[in-house]
């Protein structure tokens, strides 16, 4: 059985200074529970490279020459386990600092490609568009892991995943450029390993790992490890698998956003008034299961990434949060069923 850790986080309030008191627990699998029929059929296996490939959409690297061309994805809907209507190319290589993955989708009509989102919008990237994903179960456990997705255009989409469900407001700095081909559209990735976790060691480590392309033109969903319709990138036990990975070590991921606001106000015969105010959000990881998140004088304000909204109806709006400290392992905290995108 393979097991990884959870993150819980209990923050406290001093004098105005939150302080999160994290909790390393073990989770996994739980034992006895079966796999689904097929289960670990499909892998792969990475090359590690010493020069890595330039991201700009263009697959001519000599790098992307060493590894093997993976190719053999299958429908998920409309007819199930039959051959894609469009081929699709993948390659995966990596060196001590990243994963690269680079795709080739193949189109008869590139005409018919559905490319309309030019800004970030995970709600509608993949209802509208053409769209490729991939998923990352670094501790293997079948319970947690990433996704990373984009559509023609290179709008990106990311999130984390658990227990089947999602926390789209998972925002980390990943690199994607794409190119649109006479024959279909090419796209590079570059995941840094320091924004995604996984097992310290030098041994091979083996990852769950699952491709999902949709083509809206034939209202299409491919994959390459074959799973039941209406199971998505979330249901991480029918994903296959990654290997080849190793001599890879867990990277610092720090990040401080510090904030700055002001305000004045005047009223008539009176004098002019001001406030200011200030503060700033810090991340740390301490190891492949362990972060400290901290924040000092916390902006309850709008932050920039919020969208623009006129309410119009009686109800209130919501905005999702966005900020590092209230986010991390937050998921652990959702009570219900998950959203399988």
């Amino acid at each position: 059985m393979s097991a990884s850790r959870a993150v819980s986080c209990i923050r406290v309030s001093v004098c105005g200074l939150l302080v999160p008191l994290l909790l390393v627990c073990p989770a996994g699998r739980a034992a006895g529970q079966a796999l689904p029929e097929g289960h670990g059929e499909r892998s792969y296996r990475a090359v590690r490279v010493g020069t890595p490939p330039i991201i700009d959409g263009d697959l001519s690297d000599a790098a992307w020459q060493q590894a093997e061309v993976l190719a053999d994805l299958v429908q998920q809907v409309p007819d199930q386990g039959a051959p894609p209507s469009e081929k699709t190319e993948v390659r995966v290589l990596y060196d001590d600092d990243a994963l690269y993955v680079s795709f080739h989708a193949y189109e008869s009509d590139p005409s018919a490609r559905t490319r309309t989102m030019l800004r970030y919008r995970w709600d509608s990237i993949w209802l509208l568009d053409d769209i490729v994903r991939f998923s990352l179960d670094t501790f293997h456990d079948h319970r947690r892991g990433y996704v990373f997705g984009f559509n023609p255009l290179g709008t990106k989409q990311d999130a984390q995943l658990d227990n089947g469900g999602w926390l789209e407001s998972w925002d980390e700095a990943w690199d994607v450029r794409t190119r649109q081909q006479a024959d279909g559209w090419t796209a590079e990735v570059r995941v840094p390993f320091r924004v995604i976790r996984f097992p310290v060691g030098d041994q091979e480590q083996v990852w769950g790992f699952q491709i999902e392309r949709q083509i809206q033109s034939g209202n299409e969903t491919i994959q390459w490890a074959p799973a039941p319709p209406n199971f998505g990138l979330s249901r991480l036990e029918y994903a296959g698998h990654l290997k080849g990975i190793s001599g890879i070590q867990s990277k610092r991921n720090t990040q401080v956003v510090p904030y700055a606001a002001a305000g004045g106000s005047r009223l008539r015969a009176e004098a002019a008034e001001g406030t200011a105010d200030i503060g700033v959000d810090a991340k740390l990881a301490l190891g492949p299961a362990l972060s400290l998140d901290l924040t000092y004088n916390t902006n309850f304000a709008q932050v920039e990434v919020d969208d623009q909204q006129v309410n119009l109806t009686r109800f209130p709006l919501f905005f999702p949060e966005k900020r590092e400290f209230f986010l991390e392992s937050a998921q652990l905290f959702n009570i219900g069923l998950g959203q399988d995108l």
